[in-house]
């Protein structure tokens, strides 16, 4: 497992090696495998800045007398891994 910045406006790269091939994600919209001789991958549609998305989200949840899913500790945890990755 490596992690390096992606070199976007703070993207990280993720790179998982195994046996049977390998898997890469550049965070927060692309990923990429290959399982033997045979690659593939995937993005995410351009949408809204995920700060949008997120915060729309929050506002929902307490609108609706929710807790916000992803939680505090969930935010909590994606900064550890962040960190982490620096």
């Amino acid at each position: 497992m490596a992690t390096w910045p992606a070199g976007g406006r703070g993207g990280v790269r993720l790179r998982a090696v195994g046996e049977a091939g390998w898997a890469e994600a550049a965070l927060p919209g692309r990923v990429r495998w290959q399982v033997g001789r045979v690659r593939h991958a995937d993005a995410l549609p351009p949408g809204p800045p995920l700060a949008q998305v997120a915060l729309e989200r929050f506002h929902a949840a307490v609108a609706a007398g929710q807790p916000p899913a992803p939680g505090l500790d969930d935010a909590y945890q994606a900064l550890a891994w962040l960190r982490t990755a620096r």
